[in-house]
């Protein structure tokens, strides 16, 4: 099993680091990573780019050693894998939509079978007579206001309706009509509980359906830089890798 100790170094997605390794065999048949020899001379006059990585090492050992115990947990949670969602039925897989205890504007909400994101089910939301409706969770455990939360989903529209996921807040994200699943992923400070996965546009009866939604607590204090590479977030400023 893979261990990460703290926010030491960073590879691309090309595999820069692996290829910058050497391994050396032993006389009982396994192979070791031979340590890279650093010449005296760039130890004692580094060149501009190694100053430069130098410095970048160096804030993100103080930035994990600052780090409170509680915020070094979820940080390790997060690189197994293991964050845990704050949504109940965030895969949409419950029969039922018990879980999702607040609906706005007459929506009406139904699980549906017919081409899930993944799974068995996904969540379907239709709008009445008022331009928007929306459905989401609310009560203990769930999002609050003025903390930072990591939205993850999928979610799509029915050729008129357009999905949108509103963090009671300005932080929103707007798909398209299109009836192929789109990828939300943002981060966001809500002014008010609670992330509102909505419809709107369209008539009366049209819907969007979401699936495979998480809201994550995310660790203040740092401004995320993030890149997908191989299924992964690579959350530089935090040195947090984020398996989804």
């Amino acid at each position: 099993m893979s261990k990460v100790f703290g926010p030491l170094f960073g590879v691309d997605a090309k595999g820069t680091f692996a290829k910058a390794l050497t391994f050396q065999g032993r006389p009982n048949g396994t192979a070791v990573i031979k340590p890279p020899r650093a010449s005296k001379k760039s130890l004692e006059n580094p060149s501009l780019a190694q100053s430069v990585q130098r410095a970048t090492i160096a804030r993100l050992i103080a930035q994990w050693q600052a780090m409170t115990v509680a915020e070094k947990e979820i940080w390790n949670l997060a690189a197994k894998g293991e964050w845990s969602n704050l949504l109940a039925d965030g895969d949409m897989e419950a029969p039922n939509t018990d879980a999702w205890n607040f609906v706005y504007n007459d929506a009406t909400i139904s699980k549906q079978t017919k081409n899930p994101h993944s799974g068995a089910r996904c969540m379907r939301v239709v709008r009445a007579e008022k331009e928007y409706a929306l459905f989401c969770q609310t009560g203990a455990g769930k999002t609050v206001a003025g903390k930072i939360y990591w939205a993850t989903g999928w979610a799509r529209g029915d050729g008129l309706s357009i999905p949108v996921v509103l963090p009671g807040g300005p932080d929103v994200w707007i798909g398209t009509p299109s009836t192929e699943w789109q990828y939300f992923d943002f981060v966001a400070c809500p002014k008010y509980a609670g992330f509102y996965f909505c419809t709107t546009l369209g008539n009366p009866g049209n819907y969007t359906e979401y699936d495979d939604v998480r809201v994550v607590d995310f660790i203040p204090g740092f401004a995320p830089k993030k890149t997908q590479i191989s299924g992964y977030h690579f959350y530089i400023q935090q040195a947090q890798i984020l398996k989804l």
